[in-house]
C-alpha cells in the first residue's frame, strides 16, 4: 500500500482532435442533393435529384454499402421519428455545404453555426431555405421534403452529428489544435514540483 504515485506531464497535444469533412466533391453538387428516407424510416440516403424519381419509393432499398447511405436504427433516442429523422439529414446537407466553404471550422463549431443559425431566424425552415440554389424557388431538398414528410423536426445538435458520422463514405481531415503555451508552461512547472516532492519523500524514507 506504500509507494509514490507517478504523474506523467500532459503536453496538452493533438487532444481533444480537430476534426473536419474533407473531400465532399465525391458526394456530387451539393445543390443538387436530396434526402431521402429507407426501408420507412431509420436510414437515410443522400442522392442527386436527377438519380430519383420524385415518386419513386425506396422500400426494400437495402444497399447498405452506397456512399451516401446512413443507417440511424440505432439512434433510439430520436424520438420525433421519421419527422426528426429527416431533419437530421437537412441539417446534414447544410453541414457539408458550410463545411465546404469553411475548411478551418471542425466539427464542433460548423454545428455551432448550424445552431446560430436556426436560433437567429425560422428554425429549420431557415436551413431548408438557405439550401435554395441561386435562381431557383426551391431546393430539391425543399420539394423533396414537402412531397415524402409535409414537414419536419429540429434535430439537436449531437444527433447531427451522429447522421455526419454515420455517413457512408464521408472522410475526415484533421486540423491544428491551437494549444495555450502560458497554460502548458504552468502545467509543467506544477508537474515539475511534483516531481522534485516524490523525490524528496522518496529519499528520506531511505534514511
Amino acid at each position: 500500500g506504500r509507494g509514490v504515485v507517478h504523474r506523467l506531464p500532459w503536453d496538452g497535444h493533438g487532444t481533444p482532435r480537430r476534426r473536419h469533412p474533407v473531400d465532399l466533391d465525391r458526394f456530387g453538387d451539393m445543390d443538387r442533393c436530396r434526402i431521402s428516407l429507407l426501408d420507412g424510416g431509420g436510414k437515410l440516403l443522400l442522392v442527386q435529384s436527377e438519380d430519383m424519381d420524385p415518386d419513386e419509393t425506396m422500400e426494400g432499398y437495402d444497399s447498405d454499402d452506397e456512399i451516401g447511405m446512413i443507417d440511424m436504427t440505432r439512434c433510439e433516442q430520436l424520438l420525433g421519428g421519421n419527422w426528426q429523422l429527416y431533419g437530421c439529414g437537412i441539417c446534414l446537407l447544410w453541414l457539408m455545404k458550410h463545411a465546404k466553404s469553411n475548411p478551418d471550422l471542425d466539427l464542433n463549431e460548423l454545428v455551432d453555426e448550424l445552431e446560430s443559425t436556426m436560433d437567429a431566424s425560422d428554425g429549420i425552415g431557415t436551413i431548408i431555405s438557405s439550401l435554395r440554389p441561386a435562381g431557383t424557388a426551391k431546393s430539391p431538398a425543399h420539394s423533396s421534403l414537402l412531397e415524402s414528410m409535409g414537414y419536419a423536426y429540429r434535430p439537436r445538435r449531437y444527433e447531427v452529428l451522429m447522421t455526419l458520422t454515420r455517413m457512408r463514405g464521408v472522410v475526415f481531415g484533421e486540423l491544428p489544435t491551437e494549444v495555450d503555451e502560458e497554460e502548458l508552461r504552468l502545467k509543467r512547472e506544477a508537474e515539475e514540483r511534483k516531481r522534485a516532492l516524490a523525490e524528496l519523500w522518496a529519499n528520506r524514507r531511505k534514511k
